[in-house]
């Protein structure tokens, strides 16, 4: 009786073992990874590969072409090892390749692959044709003579890994901490995916504002492209800390990191708020922070995908600082055609209309500009951020049209553009389509008087520190910009150049937070003042416009 109830529990086994055979051989893999798979968890016992909710959370959004940017230990290869290995188990020809930046970690990476066969029942083991320390070959010939799908891995510092071999699957790991030299062979693996069939993963954690991780990562997040891989789009996925759900410290008596909280930090109280964190998630956060220290807390355990880059050399702006001014940061309410909105405009109130265009010097390997026309809109007396424009492909001749447009839109504002580049026809565009208040600078030696903010050595050191100041004010200033504060974190003085040179670090850019220097100016913000009078609220014609533009 004993023996044919464990005969029949192994024959439904068999059956169900089947049905998510068949399920990931339909495209769906996960069934098979969640109840086939096995992984041993941080306490060392063996236990289904379920997804936890930052697996679940990126499950859901994978594409063709990712770039993982996580907090430590989320589990991240293990999850992409574990979606390469079913397929390999039911699709004949597929090629993987897993690439870490370590001996000792490609050991790691491929003990889950040990880990995953010698778990699972002998009679759904795959069959295997070569299990070596590097690589394990699938055995497919019951479809076809010759068939066979594997998996191989191998260290970025070694020249000959990957070579030779056409690859579907790519997981590059840690990926910030690799060589600079490693970036020739990963482009060259890379450039061996078959479009539209393939699918490529680079996860790691943050190492810095420099290298080849960081400029991917901000291509991939800005919509650009990196110049070594144009022929790649990557999506960006932000993994925060706080979708683990074992970072938590619990109450525990007498424990000096157990206590309950008695009073939040301004900061706790924003995090609790826009993240709906537990006192137990706090808790664990003091005991990294003091374990850490703040600035390695924030690239290992990041909230935001900007904090997790940490400054290499000097910044200009003071983390803390930065991070005082994120708590407005919002999704704009009104999106349309690059231009993005939080707050239309009110009567009787002035707005300054910030501008810096672009040269178009810079090029992609596709020959798209690199840098960005930016138009920023702020109330010329709250210093409240209302409105962005931001695009690369737009000339200097349909920059100054939708300059007039937000102009009209925003009670006739002060137009400020940045005058390197506005001399070169831009104020004659803007002159065109009528616009009516453009900001005149009068150079203090010559006392001569031009149209057009000059954004040089000498004036931008006195812009940033009035920046500055306005900042470091309780309620000198509003920022909504996502953008804009990534700007902040990545401006730097630039090396070699002394603390009178400043700009974006590598793969950044930093058009929005020049527009933000030039607004924030006292005697733009003095002009501005006089460029509107109680009739101009009252145009009937400009407020029906405005009305259709956010409806």
């Amino acid at each position: 009786m004993v023996n044919t109830l464990k005969q029949t529990a192994v024959e439904e086994e068999i059956q169900f073992y089947k049905g998510v055979v068949y399920e990931a051989a339909s495209g769906n893999v996960k069934p098979l990874i969640e109840h086939v798979l096995k992984v041993q968890n941080k306490d060392g016992d063996l236990v289904p590969l379920r997804f936890n909710p930052a697996q679940e959370y990126y499950w859901n959004k994978r594409t063709e072409t990712d770039i993982i940017l996580k907090a430590a230990q989320m589990g991240f290869s293990t999850l992409v090892i574990a979606e390469f290995f079913a397929e390999c188990m039911v699709i004949p020809g597929i090629e993987c390749i897993i690439v870490a930046q370590r001996d000792e970690s490609v050991r790691e990476l491929f003990q889950i692959i040990n880990t995953f066969m010698a778990s699972m029942p002998p009679y759904f083991r795959p069959q295997l044709t070569k299990d070596t320390e590097s690589t394990i070959i699938f055995d497919h010939s019951a479809v076809a003579p010759g068939l066979s799908s594997r998996i191989t891995t191998g260290t970025i510092r070694s020249d000959t890994v990957g070579r030779g071999r056409p690859r579907h699957r790519a997981l590059f790991t840690e990926v910030a901490f690799y060589p600079k030299e490693a970036q020739k062979i990963m482009s060259g693996l890379i450039a061996r995916l078959p479009r539209g069939r393939s699918r490529l993963v680079l996860e790691s954690t943050a190492d810095g504002q420099a290298g080849h991780f960081f400029e991917l990562w901000q291509a991939a997040t800005t919509g650009g492209e990196y110049e070594d891989t144009p022929q790649v789009t990557y999506t960006g996925h932000f993994i925060p800390w706080y979708l683990a759900p074992e970072y938590k410290y619990p109450m525990i008596v007498g424990d000096t990191w157990g206590q309950p909280i008695v009073e939040y930090t301004e900061h706790e109280q924003y995090l609790k708020l826009k993240y709906d964190l537990s006192d137990d998630q706090l808790r664990w956060r003091r005991w990294q922070i003091a374990t850490l220290g703040e600035d390695m807390f924030k690239q290992e355990f990041p909230e935001t995908a900007d904090e997790a880059f940490l400054p290499v050399g000097s910044a200009v702006f003071e983390p803390n600082l930065i991070d005082r001014n994120s708590y407005h940061i919002k999704p704009a309410v009104t999106n349309i055609n690059n231009f993005d909105v939080w707050k239309t405009p009110e009567f009787q109130r002035t707005y300054i209309i910030s501008i810096d265009q672009a040269s178009g010097e810079q090029r992609d390997p596709n020959n798209r500009p690199l840098d960005f026309s930016a138009i920023t809109v702020w109330d010329s007396v709250t210093l409240e951020q209302m409105a962005t424009f931001r695009s690369r492909e737009v000339t200097a001749k349909e920059l100054a049209k939708v300059v007039s447009e937000i102009s009209e839109i925003y009670n006739h504002g002060l137009i400020v553009p940045e005058s390197n580049l506005a001399k070169f026809g831009f104020i004659d565009w803007l002159l065109e389509y009528g616009v009516k208040h453009i900001y005149m600078h009068r150079s203090p030696n010559t006392q001569k008087v031009s149209p057009g903010y000059p954004m040089t050595v000498a004036t931008k050191p006195a812009l940033k520190d009035n920046f500055k100041n306005i900042l470091d004010t309780e309620g000198g200033c509003t920022l909504h910009s996502e953008n804009l504060l990534r700007e902040l974190r990545n401006y730097r003085f630039l090396k070699g150049a002394g603390m009178r040179s400043m700009g974006a670090a590598p793969g950044g850019n930093d058009d929005e937070l020049i527009t933000a220097f030039i607004a924030f100016d006292p005697e733009v913000r003095s002009q501005a003042y006089s460029t509107i009078s109680a009739q101009a609220g009252l145009n009937r014609k400009r407020a029906v416009r405005t009305a259709k533009v956010f409806s």
